[in-house]
């Protein structure tokens, strides 16, 4: 579990330092704060991958692609486990919270390397 965390908060840390540039260690360990309190998991993320991934080919097996592919498609959320929905609305909450926390101690060199981003 610690090594997936840590793989996850260098992934957030390199998407952050590609809009704003190298993070400082504050706004590092910010990162690591979310990224320890963000509930999605990759168990949620996997359940429905597979989820879907069974729906697709129960369709492509009833050879019902042509009626049910588009709609199948365009409601790619419905289905999900209400406990996906709320992980996954806490977590985009938590990841606003971060966005807001950064933009406060954001240098003037982080803003500019955000405007040329």
């Amino acid at each position: 579990m610690e090594e997936r965390h840590q793989r996850r908060v260098k992934r957030n840390i390199e998407r952050l330092e590609e809009w704003f540039g190298p993070l400082n260690d504050a706004q590092a360990e910010r990162v690591q704060r979310y990224s320890a309190r963000a509930p999605f998991s990759a168990e949620l993320r996997d359940r429905d991958r597979k989820r879907r991934q069974a729906e697709f080919t129960a369709m492509l097996r009833a050879r019902e692609a042509k009626q049910r592919l588009v709609q199948w498609a365009q409601d790619w959320e419905g289905g999900r486990e209400p406990a996906y929905v709320e992980a996954s609305r806490a977590t985009r909450a938590e990841y606003g919270e971060l966005l807001l926390d950064l933009d406060r101690t954001l240098s003037a060199e982080q803003r500019e390397h955000l405007a040329i981003a």
